[in-house]
C-alpha cells in the first residue's frame, strides 16, 4: 500500500477573485497597475471586519507595486473611478495617518457590498475630473480653505520674515 500524501500547506493564506468581477467591464478596463493594487486592498481587507478602514499610503502602495509614486496615485484614482473603492476618511497628514478606504466588492459594517463597480461603464466613468482623489483636484469635502495666505507681492527686506497676509 502507499502512503498518501499530505495535503501541502501555505502559510498566509490566499486572496480570492471571483470570476463574477474579473470579467466585468471595469475590471478589465484597470491597467495592471490598478488590478495589483486592488490585490492588496483585498490581501489587507481580512479579516473582513477591517474593510471600511483599510490604509495604504501612497508611498506604500508605490513601493509595493513597483512603481513611481505619480503611477500609484493613477492606480487609486483609477479604482475609485471605475468604482472598486470608495474614500472614507480623508488624509490626516498631520497625525500621519493614510486615506482610510473601503472595498465595493466586500461586506462592510455588517452590510451587503455596495458592488459601484457594475454600473461603471466606458462612456460615462464614475468619478469626473472634479472628484479625483488624489492629483491636482481632490474631494471638495475634503479640502479645508487656510485662513492665511501668504502674499507674494509683501516687499521684503534682508533679514526679516516674511509675515502672512490675511485676503479675507
Amino acid at each position: 500500500m502507499s502512503k498518501r500524501k499530505q495535503a501541502q500547506v501555505y502559510p498566509g493564506g490566499f486572496v480570492m477573485l471571483y470570476r463574477h468581477y474579473t470579467s466585468s467591464p471595469a475590471y478589465r478596463d484597470l491597467k495592471p497597475p490598478a488590478k495589483v493594487l486592488l490585490l492588496e486592498f483585498l490581501e489587507s481587507c481580512f479579516p473582513q471586519e477591517r474593510n471600511g478602514r483599510l490604509s495604504i499610503s501612497v508611498k506604500n502602495a508605490a513601493e509595493k507595486l513597483n512603481v513611481s509614486k505619480p503611477t500609484a496615485i493613477r492606480a487609486f484614482n483609477e479604482l475609485a473611478e471605475h468604482g472598486f473603492i470608495v474614500l472614507v476618511n480623508g488624509e490626516r497628514w498631520q497625525e500621519r495617518k493614510a486615506r482610510e478606504w473601503r472595498l465595493t466588492i466586500m461586506p462592510c459594517n455588517g452590510r451587503e457590498p455596495s458592488n459601484e463597480w457594475e454600473q461603471w461603464n466606458s462612456e460615462s466613468p464614475a468619478l469626473d475630473d472634479s472628484k479625483k482623489i488624489y492629483g491636482s483636484t481632490f474631494v471638495p469635502s475634503l479640502v479645508k480653505k487656510p485662513t492665511q495666505h501668504w502674499s507674494k507681492n509683501v516687499p521684503r527686506e534682508k533679514n526679516s520674515a516674511i509675515q502672512p497676509t490675511n485676503n479675507q
